[in-house]
């Protein structure tokens, strides 16, 4: 059997002979996802193993006060980070299906973290979170453990928690860089969101008009800055006058071209009818994460919010005769999730709404042919209508082809028809 001394030291040498510079790009992709295995599996045994030496106080006696401060200076990581490393072992150990796939490698330590922390409070979870961590990105795992555990526990006394441990930090980096962290009820956050969305987009248009190709997180700061009417200028430099007055802020500036941002509530009639959820239920918004079925309540009578009541409406087959969706289909849109379709595609922002059968073919709009992709030079939508890329068959996040995949729905296609028993490859075929 191999010792861990001997794992170590192969391991060194495969480290050491490695050299990225002899290798295709191919040939590094598959080394890639090669050690990003062996990674997560031995992640995943390091973590029960420091658990073992918690659980035996085998850290003590060598000159740490805690066994995370013991697993922090071992593996090169925060105490925080150790003291998480720690409770994912100890959840993983209650979750046998979770154990086995970190074991595996399948998924990574902070998966296991998203996975355990849910599956602890809704043990009907762990399939679906284990399958969504395979095929899916970490953030939206994330996302979905989140609604899952928050459906399974009692969200109106963690909001009750977070109100009373509500924050803003303030402090300069060692860039010399100022730093906001604010911390709070996420129905508070949707406020936050409906008023600083509008300047969001004015951020966006006024860029691209100027050809300033700035980030997500640059454009965001602009628009806190304006929303809080302290001007574009003021990021800057300051305002040139010859008294103080200058360097108070401005008034608060108004959002551009009006309030044209909703905030959709997603709530299950069955919750909303008996005043919380249960496991497998829906609560939350859309974009920022679950709430209480109470504070659900509350929002709704806010003019910007849209309230989408689940197993209620059939949104499913309503159609009309435009190109783009009407106010009601962007709202089911928006409340199925507000990023882009592509599996591999964590973009939220600059999303437009795709016909997955062209218009010009099929001139009907209807939910079930609509699905979101991110745009842009380079963008999902892009590539899917100038470069030949496909979506696979189905709903909902998936995979987005290029032309040359074996699975590229145009491949699938000819490969059925050259193995249909009812025709040969050499023969011609209608179009």
């Amino acid at each position: 059997m191999t010792t861990t001394a001997d794992l170590r030291d192969h391991a060194l040498r495969v480290a050491m002979e490695v050299d990225p510079a002899l290798l295709t790009g191919e040939q590094a992709a598959v080394a890639v996802e090669d050690l990003a295995m062996a990674e997560k599996a031995l992640g995943g045994t390091m973590l029960f193993l420091a658990l073992r030496v918690a659980k035996t106080s085998a850290w003590q006696g060598r000159g740490f006060k805690t066994a995370a401060d013991w697993l922090a200076s071992v593996a090169g990581i925060s105490v925080h980070e150790a003291h998480r490393h720690l409770g994912t072992a100890r959840k993983a150990e209650n979750l046998e299906k979770t154990k086995r796939a970190m074991r595996e490698g399948k998924v990574s330590p902070g998966q296991a973290d998203a996975v355990t922390d849910a599956a602890s409070a809704d043990p009907s979870a762990e399939d679906d979170l284990l399958d969504l961590a395979e095929r899916d990105t970490t953030r939206n795992l994330r996302e979905e453990a989140a609604r899952r555990k928050a459906a399974a526990t009692d969200s109106a006394t963690r909001e009750r928690r977070i109100r009373r441990e509500r924050s803003v930090r303030r402090y300069t980096d060692v860039d010399g860089a100022f730093n906001l962290h604010l911390r709070g009820p996420a129905a508070v956050g949707t406020r936050i969101e409906a008023l600083l969305r509008p300047h969001e987009e004015q951020a966006f248009r006024t860029g691209r008009a100027d050809g300033v190709r700035d980030t997500f997180e640059n454009r965001s700061y602009d628009a806190f800055i304006g929303l809080l009417g302290l001007g574009p200028d003021a990021a800057v430099e300051p305002v040139e006058s010859a008294g103080p007055a200058a360097d108070r802020a401005r008034p608060a500036a108004k959002a551009p071209g009006g309030s044209n941002v909703k905030v959709i509530v997603r709530i299950d009639h069955t919750a909303l009818l008996r005043g919380h959820t249960i496991a497998g239920e829906t609560c939350d918004v859309a974009g920022l994460g679950p709430i209480s079925v109470e504070s659900a309540k509350d929002l709704m009578g806010d003019a910007f919010l849209a309230a989408v009541v689940l197993k209620g409406r059939d949104v499913v087959n309503v159609a009309h005769l435009g190109r783009g969706p009407n106010a009601f289909q962007r709202t089911a849109l928006e409340a199925a999730g507000t990023g882009c379709t592509n599996i591999g595609c964590n973009r939220t922002v600059n999303i437009q709404i795709d016909h997955r059968t062209p218009f010009a073919t099929d001139p009907v709009t209807k939910l079930d042919n609509l699905d979101p992709l991110c745009s842009g030079n380079g963008g999902c939508h892009d590539l899917k209508t100038h470069h030949g890329h496909e979506l696979e068959p189905g709903t909902g996040r998936r995979r987005l082809l290029p032309p040359d995949h074996p699975d590229h729905p145009r491949n699938r296609r000819a490969t059925e028809r050259v193995s249909s028993p009812l025709g040969r490859a050499d023969q011609p075929t209608l179009c």
